[in-house]
């Protein structure tokens, strides 16, 4: 069993005291389990999201 969870979120303080820059984002990811060592599917995953993104116009 694994777990990945990806967690994308605009970053309030940098857009308004940081660098001041509008769209700031964050991402941060955690692997578990046997989905740690298992590039194939790491790789599957990262291809999923940016295919994914590219569909709801993100990049």
């Amino acid at each position: 069993m694994g777990l990945i969870v990806l967690v994308e979120a605009q970053h309030l303080c940098l857009s308004m005291r940081g660098v001041k820059k509008r769209g700031c984002i964050v991402k941060t990811t955690i692997i578990k389990g046997c989905l740690k060592n298992d590039k194939n599917l790491l790789d599957l995953f990262y291809r999923e999201l940016e295919v994914s993104s590219v569909r709801e116009g993100r990049e």
